[in-house]
Formats: structure tokens, sequence, C-alpha cells
């Protein structure tokens, strides 16, 4: 017991998050207590230790565009034929951190527990067509051909806005780490009493050691492509969010030089027209 009381105490005075009670195996209730608390200093440390990096990463993310906006500005001042050109790109820029704040906000919403949303059923399988036809543009401009198998009457009690936001993170990545002139193929189907949607590309691929952390907010496999790209590091954090929120989950499956396979699973739902008939 006082080995459990030191320890907490060392923890709570904020000395050394990784320090752990440690008593090894046993059958007691004092075994017990002192696994329970090592689980829970162990999520701790893991909290405080992502967000120790989260406000960091907000915050570089969130001066670059500001830092343009102002040489922008300067410009445009400094020389009037500019104007225009520095308007352009003042509004691209601030259309970026539009959609940088509002993913940050959604984040911080799940991580409190407050991510209210609109569930109806939802024609999952139309909804991956519509998103799969508005991904075609992207990827022409890479010579990427994108492939869709997804019958409609595939039904999910979601939130539209946030399914679509998924799917686009989804199909999107894929064709931002594809190969050029390669494919983005995407499925869905039923498997039981889920529906499960994959997303493959034949691009790059991801390293085992990174598989896990491709998850983590502004966590970037391949940071020096990201520039170019637009990307912070934020949708695929989204998309375990917004996946997690439907009671479903997702994963990834890929190799270096192989291509990656996005899935993910959510909780089918019977189209009101079969519960109609069936009764």
């Amino acid at each position: 017991m006082r080995r459990v009381t030191r320890a907490a105490e060392q923890i709570s005075d904020g000395q050394d998050l990784s320090r752990r009670i440690d008593l090894g195996p046993g059958r007691d209730e004092i075994y017990t207590l002192a696994a329970t608390f090592d689980r829970m200093f162990a999520r701790l440390e893991a909290s405080f230790q992502a967000e120790k990096q989260f406000t960091p990463d907000a915050s570089h993310e969130l001066r670059t565009p500001v830092a343009v906006i102002l040489a922008q500005c300067e410009e445009a001042q400094a020389d009037p034929s500019q104007r225009d050109h520095a308007l352009q790109v003042i509004q691209s820029q601030a259309r970026d951190m539009s959609a940088l704040i509002g993913q940050l906000l959604t984040l911080v919403r799940a991580d409190q527990g407050r991510l209210n949303l609109e569930k109806e059923p939802i024609d999952l399988g139309e909804l991956t067509q519509m998103v799969a036809a508005q991904t075609e543009e992207l990827a022409a401009a890479k010579g990427i051909r994108v492939e869709c198998r997804a019958d409609a009457g595939l039904w999910v009690q979601g939130d539209e806005t946030m399914l679509v936001r998924m799917l686009l993170n989804l199909t999107e990545n894929a064709v931002k780490y594809g190969r050029e002139g390669g494919f983005v193929r995407i499925t869905l189907s039923r498997q039981g009493d889920c529906l499960e949607g994959r997303v493959e590309d034949d691009g790059i691929g991801i390293a085992p050691q990174q598989q896990e952390r491709i998850w983590e907010r502004f966590y970037q496999a391949d940071p020096s492509r990201s520039p170019s790209q637009g990307g912070v590091g934020l949708g695929l954090p989204m998309v375990r969010t917004i996946v997690q929120a439907h009671g479903g989950r997702v994963w990834a499956e890929s190799r270096p030089g192989g291509g990656s396979v996005f899935l993910f699973r959510l909780p089918a739902l019977e189209p009101v027209s079969q519960k109609l008939s069936e009764k």
C-alpha cells in the first residue's frame, strides 16, 4: 500500500507521469488495485503527451496561413497592381484556416463527448457513388481512374454531413498518395449485420511502424509531400472519430510501394420499405 500511495502522490504532483506501481502478478485485491492504477496512469500519460504535442502542432498549422496573409497584404500595399492576386491568395488561405478550425472543433467536441450527430436513415451506397463522382475531377489531374462498386439500398443510421466528410477524406487521401496513372477503387458491400467499405489505391503505401500513427492528429507518414498536397494530418483522425461516433471501426492495410486499403465497418440498417413489407 505504501508503494501504491507513493506512486499516486508523485503522479498527482506532476513529477513523473511515467511512474508505475508495478507490483507484478498477484491475486489479491492489492495487486488488482495496483494493476488498475497502472493502466489509469498509462492513459493519463498518453493523454498529457497528446495534449502537449497538439498545442504546438495546431499553432504551427495556423501560423503558416496567417504569415502568408500578412505577406500578401504588405505586397498589395506596396504594389497596387498585385491586389487582385493578393486577394485570391488571402481568400484561399482563409478558406484553409476555416476548414482547419472546423476540423479542430469537431475533434475537440468528440473528445468532450459533445459531438452532436443528426442521425437519420441514410442510403450509404448512394452517398458513396456521389462521393466517387465528386472525386473524379481531383483524380483526373493525376490521371487516376476512379472505380466505384456500391449498390444503392445499403442503409445506415447516420449523420449525412459527417458520413460525406468521412468518405471524402478517405477518397481524397487515396488520390493524394496514389500513383499517377493508377487507380482508386471504392467498394461498399453488406457483411452480415454491417456494411463494409473499402478505399484502395496503388500508391506509395505505408510502412508497418507508421500504420497506427497515421490516426494521430497532425501526424504525416510522408511530411515532405504535405506542402504541395495541402494536408495537415487531420483527415484520418477525422475519419476515425466519425466512424467511431457511428458505432463502427476503421483500419488500414498497406505495405511500402504496394498501395493501401482503408476499410471501415458500420452497423447496417434495414431500409424502411423492407421493414414495412416484412410487417
